[in-house]
């Protein structure tokens, strides 16, 4: 293949890629501005965070524009803890509910299908 193709190769695969951000907040309050940041420029479509801490603040100031948000806090209300996905509204997803209510269980997890319609447990 000529240069001019291989890179239209690349170019179709990594557009077939997600791109995902995994982050351990330790409270995710005040750091919301640079997370945002960090989405726009790298262009994130998945995000998954522990310890959001995310208990003690009015839920709205967690949400993102454009992004599905799932969240976990502890069930017995320690402090701490809490865990968030975020998925971009480009994606289609939805909640895990056989995962929901697991006893003893601090994590949150959540469907998204991707463009040849299988799904992805996120």
């Amino acid at each position: 293949t000529t240069s001019s193709n291989r890179n239209n190769i690349r170019n179709s695969n990594i557009k077939s890629k997600l791109r995902c951000l995994n982050t351990n907040a330790q409270s995710l309050q005040f750091k919301m501005a640079e997370l945002e940041d960090v989405i726009k420029k790298d262009d994130v479509q998945i995000i998954t965070i522990t310890e959001s801490w995310g208990q003690t603040w009015k839920e709205a100031s967690l949400e993102i524009e454009g992004f599905n948000m799932y969240k976990k806090y502890r069930a017995d209300g320690r402090r701490g803890g809490g865990c968030l996905i975020y998925v971009s509204k480009e994606l289609k997803s939805y909640a895990c509910k056989q995962m929901e209510n697991v006893p003893g269980d601090d994590s949150v997890w959540c469907w998204v299908k991707v463009a040849d319609g299988a799904r992805i447990l996120v």
